[in-house]
């Protein structure tokens, strides 16, 4: 018998999912299933009686709003959250799920398809695993979201510049507040690598750029790089800089551990753009991105890290911390203006 088991609570309306659900979980000695929820009342009730270290929550079937539930749980009883959905289709709510507090997605495994079952389940508990021992903290349901005045007439001190995000678990909604706070004319390009599951990269792509003035589009290997724009790798492909202010795309491999790799992207901007590259490490699990962020600030480039407060998971900022890649750490609504610093007169990186 394994020693502390973890405890998984289920929302879900659908039996059948459900029920193949609970199996998949049940299977594995090192999972508990505490509970079966199919309605907000009996969510929040089962989770503050039974204190599971995991919610997985179906947005697909789950009989109301799964947002509204995300943001209700976070509030009255935060607990990790894993959104299960069998298709792309609902991707502007999965990642409006995400912001609420949600960790990540996984797709729900296909009790009709035995090809790819055995995978998927295997996904599954292992996400399961991982995402629950995450610790968690409350979300105030409906906050405003902060806003730092910014200068949208800033000046360029050095003709051509370069932002970099490396990004995981919490990624999605850090880089929303982050690239929400840039206005339109902001005069440098942005490349993203941002750990998704496979599948969600466009659907996070088209959330992001209704939410910000600035565009977000998937990147084209080779394409030039534009003011104004993140770019973010397509499904199956790292992300890097290029001579030339391009965007360069690598096909990935089964082997490779982070799928854009953080570190891939920031060292590429270490070594074509030197001193005018700002390096930027957000919420994730692990140390991507720290080798590439320490590589910009050995080249005197600005590095920037998310502050433990507002991380959802202080891993990578923490490594980069303990590397000595940061210059300077800093709360997620005040990032966008930490960057646009370097593009404005007369400021200095003090």
């Amino acid at each position: 018998m394994v020693e502390n088991p973890i405890k998984v609570v289920v929302a879900s309306t659908y039996t059948m999912d459900a029920d193949y659900i609970k199996k998949i979980l049940q299977a594995d000695p090192g999972v508990i299933v505490s509970g079966q929820a199919n309605t907000l009342d009996e969510l929040i009730s089962m989770i503050t009686s039974r204190q599971p270290d995991a919610l997985l929550l179906d947005i697909e079937s789950f009989s109301e709003d799964p947002v509204d539930a995300i943001r209700m749980v976070m509030a009255e009883a935060p607990v990790p959250i894993i959104l299960l959905t069998s298709s792309n289709e609902k991707s502007e709510q999965v990642f409006e799920a995400i912001s609420a507090g949600a960790l990540t997605v996984v797709r729900k495994p296909d009790s009709v398809d035995g090809r790819r079952r055995g995978k998927a389940e295997q996904d599954l508990i292992r996400q399961t695993k991982l995402y629950s021992a995450i610790k968690v903290i409350k979300h105030l349901r409906g906050s405003q979201r902060t806003r730092i005045k910014i200068d949208t007439q800033a000046k360029v001190k050095d003709k051509i510049r370069i932002v970099v995000i490396a990004s995981s678990t919490g990624g999605p909604q850090a880089l929303r507040k982050v690239l929400s706070g840039l206005p339109e004319n902001f005069p440098a390009g942005i490349i993203i690598a941002q750990h998704i599951t496979q599948g969600f990269a466009k659907g996070l792509i088209n959330w992001l750029n209704n939410e910000c003035k600035i565009k977000v589009k998937q990147a084209e290997d080779a394409e030039r790089i534009k003011p104004g724009t993140a770019y973010l790798a397509p499904d199956g492909y790292h992300i890097i800089v290029e001579i030339g202010t391009r965007v360069g795309l690598k096909e990935g491999r089964k082997s490779d551990n982070h799928l854009p790799s953080g570190n891939m992207l920031l060292a590429s901007a270490a070594e074509v753009y030197g001193a005018r590259a700002i390096g930027v490490i957000l919420s994730g699990m692990g140390e991507d991105g720290v080798k590439g962020l320490l590589a910009i600030k050995q080249k005197g480039g600005k590095t920037i890290a998310q502050d433990e407060q507002s991380c959802v998971v202080f891993g990578m900022p923490k490594a980069a911390l303990e590397k000595g890649a940061v210059k300077r750490t800093t709360p997620i609504n005040r990032i966008a203006w930490e960057i646009m610093r370097e593009f404005n007169d007369g400021r200095s990186d003090t």
